[in-house]
């Protein structure tokens, strides 16, 4: 039988602990978890203001799609939480109005196509030209990179320190400069190894798409 320690209280740490309450005792003797602030949870956290509104800190939903997705969903029920899931269907305006908060202010985040040929802040240039550039930057020889060198790399500073930061704190509660493309995006990670642009890629599916109706 095995002692097994635990180091950190977050999300990860608290499933890891689940997981192995579950083996059967013959496995693990005892289950110690070490953590170094007066709470549990890391980064999730949900405070309330003066108003009712609630704020969630780190990760504030599941997309239910993928097998991570499943995991997580089975894992809420297994905890017993799912009677307290807030399903959000695709044409709730929560879905289609995303924020980010920077420079002091709440910034909706591009949903229309018209927003392509805007300038619309947190960013101070139009997103249209930066996606055509992207077509012609080429592939990474290196056999992985961090999220954020990836985006930064095709789509400029801006987005990757507004968007794809934001995006990354609130998926996985983490640093984009910390994380794995390819253990975080696999699939954009593909398209660009695949195709040598993420802008020539989703032109040419839905070119393909296209085509395959008509036929």
């Amino acid at each position: 039988m095995a002692s097994v320690g635990i180091i950190g209280g977050g999300i990860s740490g608290l499933s890891a602990a689940h997981y192995l309450s579950k083996l059967s005792a013959t496995k693990v003797k005892k289950i110690i978890l070490y953590e170094a602030s007066d709470r549990l949870g890391g980064w999730i956290q949900t405070s309330q203001g003066d108003d009712g509104s609630l704020f969630e800190s780190g990760p504030r939903s599941v997309r239910p799609i993928g097998a991570a997705a499943q995991t997580t969903l089975s894992l809420v029920e297994d905890v017993g939480l799912s009677d307290q899931v807030i399903s959000i269907p695709r044409s709730h305006s929560a879905a289609k109005n995303r924020l980010i908060y920077a420079n002091g202010q709440l910034h909706f985040l591009p949903n229309q196509l018209a927003d392509l040929f805007k300038i619309k802040a947190p960013l101070t240039s139009r997103l249209f030209p930066r996606l055509l550039a992207e077509m012609f930057v080429g592939k990474s020889g290196e056999e992985d990179e961090s999220v954020d060198s990836f985006f930064r790399r095709r789509l400029g500073d801006e987005v990757a320190d507004y968007y794809v930061n934001s995006m990354c704190h609130g998926i996985f509660a983490g640093d984009s400069r910390k994380l794995s493309i390819r253990s975080c995006f696999k699939d954009i990670w593909s398209l660009e190894q695949r195709h040598g642009s993420l802008v020539g890629a989703a032109v040419s599916g839905i070119f393909s798409r296209v085509s395959a109706r008509e036929t």
